[in-house]
């Protein structure tokens, strides 16, 4: 291995957001693996909730990365997997409650790419303005 190899290694390995999947799907597995969904409180529900939104956030934030490597510009990566993360979950939310139904589903994820491109456009028009 020459120097380079270890350098490149070495920035994977410890670069912050390296790390961040790998633990949360580890505090997934601790929180999902000691619950039972049928004797717990709402409130641990939420939590559960919050870890399963937290990780389609990085999942569809790290997909996004990959994309951006193959030449499809992304400006605003964060905003979009906000946008796709909300969108997801109030689905998740609907179906957990046994609302949702197909019209929900062809309703909701055009609205929240509508409302993604009508934010990126204000922001655009504003930043031109000032």
């Amino acid at each position: 291995m020459n120097m380079q190899h270890i350098k490149n290694l070495y920035t994977i390995l410890y670069r912050h957001s390296f790390w961040q999947l790998p633990v949360l799907f580890i505090l997934d597995f601790a929180y999902f693996g000691t619950t039972n969904v049928s004797k717990i409180s709402a409130f641990l529900m939420i939590i559960g909730f919050v870890f399963l939104m937290a990780n389609v956030y990085f999942l569809i934030y790290k997909a996004i990365g990959l994309v951006r490597l193959y030449g499809l510009p992304v400006v605003r990566r964060t905003r979009l997997s906000m946008y796709l993360t909300g969108a997801i979950g109030l689905l998740v939310a609907l179906q957990s409650i046994g609302e949702l139904s197909l019209k929900d589903i062809l309703v909701m994820l055009p609205l929240a790419l509508i409302a993604y491109l009508y934010q990126s456009y204000m922001r655009t028009s504003q930043q031109k303005i000032l």
